[in-house]
């Protein structure tokens, strides 16, 4: 694979001195990025999560602002807590804003149904954690309520993503694996292990089902059955566009979005410490064997 440095304008929010935490291209065809420890709220993209520092076990729905100024996560409009008995580690949403994937230290992963659209009057949930052996629906408040837990990891979830196209769910965990799911079912489709590292981002192209694996000195294609497509080493010498080299910060996570015209041939955006985007390519290389 190679890549290139990011130069389309960009939201405001890409500009930022920290590490970047979640990506999406708006419905100007340009990316939106936040901070680590938040996701983005699609379709709309003018909300995002963030995990609570309360007590740890819950997020905050923020408004996002498009504009120049740094995001502010003092007036949250909603928060959500005791979403997991131990700390939570990460959070996406689906592609229409309606289900979000929680992941903890508790090893499990849980599926809500949400709505985030009601009015932003502040206020908190709780619950007590529930069995995570099985999937069925059980109530929680009126803006958001347990569908069902995906347990099989041996260690914290690090981070996850789904795809309402394909049903699936995909979770990675300190215990360097990556598990993929029914997203309906909640049964265990396949179990992939052979990364070098913890996996730090996973993320389904939903047009094309290909799965971006990232960890912290690799990055990973895959098609939908869990086959490498692609792998590069992603460090501060990794080369762009042939000769050139470009010193990167530690990746902080990688994207498979479905592309627009303009990222013609890209195949996953990746955003890093100090807040650089970066675009890739797959560079095929063809073997010719004699005989």
């Amino acid at each position: 694979m190679v890549h290139e440095r990011a130069n389309y304008p960009t939201n405001a929010v890409n500009m930022m001195d920290v590490g970047v935490g979640d990506l999406n291209v708006n419905s100007k065809d340009k990316i939106v990025a936040v901070p680590k420890k938040c996701c983005i709220i699609a379709p709309h993209q003018k909300k995002y999560l963030k995990l609570s520092q309360r007590n740890g076990t819950g997020v905050g729905v923020f408004s996002l602002q498009h504009s120049s100024r740094p995001l502010d996560h003092s007036d949250s409009a909603l928060y959500f807590e005791m979403l997991h008995s131990k700390r939570l580690t990460c959070v996406v949403m689906s592609s229409d804003g309606s289900h979000m994937l929680t992941g903890a230290a508790d090893m499990s992963v849980r599926l809500w149904k949400v709505d985030f659209s009601k009015s932003m009057n502040q206020g908190s949930s709780t619950m007590t954690t529930s069995s995570a052996a099985t999937f069925k629906e059980s109530s929680h408040s009126r803006d958001i309520t347990l569908v069902g837990s995906f347990c099989g990891h041996l260690g914290r979830i690090t981070c996850l993503d789904m795809s309402l196209s394909y049903n699936l769910v995909v979770s990675g965990s300190a215990d360097r694996s990556m598990m993929i799911w029914d997203l309906r079912t909640g049964r265990l489709i396949r179990a992939l292990s052979h990364f070098d590292n913890c996996l730090l981002s996973v993320s389904i192209n939903h047009l094309s089902g290909h799965i971006v694996g990232l960890t912290r000195s690799s990055m990973y294609l895959f098609n939908i059955n869990g086959v490498v497509l692609a792998h590069v080493a992603i460090n501060h010498t990794t080369p762009v566009t042939g000769s050139d080299f470009l010193g990167i910060s530690p990746a902080t996570v990688g994207v498979a979005i479905p592309t627009p015209e303009w990222l013609e041939g890209v195949e996953a955006v990746t955003g890093h410490e100090g807040g650089l985007v970066c675009l890739w390519k797959l560079r095929r290389v063809v073997t010719h064997i004699e005989g």
